[in-house]
């Protein structure tokens, strides 16, 4: 399933992608960190062994990855960060996801992470994918509503 369209991320894919981010994906981490969003793009593909880049007509519109949860080795925190562009790859990441997921939870016991409430289609998204999203509670600097998203390895 591994198609042109991905591969590993390579240093030039992080500065293309930043500043292109999409303002759904700048306003969510912000409202999780109050950090600028290129920087965590940054330190989030430094930071996980499996790390992928997603291009569109040679372009680069979105990079994912896996972090490990630093208090729990069989935990790994999951992420997408993406250009408006990664719409045009709509189809062929739900026809391709799955295989992605499989690939990381080879890697944790248990993926989970945090989704912004406002950000309805990440949730669609997730849900597609097979994670179980829970009811939003406040999280971050300000305490803003999000969904603990999260799925347990089942092999």
């Amino acid at each position: 399933m591994e198609n042109s369209n991905v591969r590993s991320t390579v240093w030039q894919d992080i500065q293309e992608l930043q500043g292109n981010l999409r303002n759904e994906d700048r306003q969510e981490v912000w409202a999780a960190t109050h950090r600028d969003p290129d920087t965590v793009l940054e330190q989030a593909v430094t930071h996980s062994p499996y790390c992928q880049t997603i291009f569109c007509d040679g372009r680069v519109v979105g990079i994912f990855g896996v972090a490990p949860d630093p208090r729990a080795n069989s935990k790994g925190s999951p992420w997408l960060l993406a250009s408006n562009d990664i719409e045009k790859m709509s189809m062929y990441i739900l026809q391709n996801c799955r295989y992605y997921i499989l690939q990381i939870a080879d890697m944790f016991e248990i993926l989970e992470n945090y989704v912004d409430a406002r950000n309805k289609e990440s949730q669609r998204w997730l849900k597609w994918c097979g994670f179980v999203l829970e009811d939003p509670t406040p999280y971050g600097p300000d305490g803003m509503p999000f969904h603990r998203f999260w799925m347990r390895r089942t092999y």
